[in-house]
């Protein structure tokens, strides 16, 4: 799912691919994890370099909750923002883009993963 032209009073959201029921979550490996605008992250950040067992630690409020929103946004492709803390769709735009209000603003979440043959 994407969320483009984001606004604190309305959002246009273009459904993707739902992620398929067919791959378990022990038949891929995350390789790459790419968020813009998503949530406390503005801007584009990517987070690669997954190990078989990697932590998000941190601080409080450095965004470890929002990382992993990011990926339950792409997994379970939420249709409601609920289903990943928040109050409606444009809230899942970050605060300080929305509040520019320029409809080019991109807001996404990016999972790139590999598949074993």
């Amino acid at each position: 799912m994407s969320a483009k032209g984001c606004r604190p009073t309305h959002c246009r959201v273009t459904p993707l691919q739902p992620f398929s029921p067919v791959i378990g979550m022990a038949d891929f490996r995350l390789e790459k994890l790419e968020v813009c605008n998503f949530k406390s992250y503005r801007g584009k950040h990517t987070v690669e370099g997954f190990a078989d067992f990697t932590a998000i630690v941190g601080p409080n409020g450095s965004g470890k909750s929002n990382l992993l929103d990011a990926f339950a946004f792409v997994l379970v492709a939420a249709r409601k923002a609920s289903e990943i803390r928040g109050v409606n769709l444009a809230s899942l735009v970050n605060s300080e883009v929305s509040l520019e209000g320029d409809d080019d603003t991109e807001c996404y979440v990016e999972m790139t993963v590999s598949v074993p043959d």
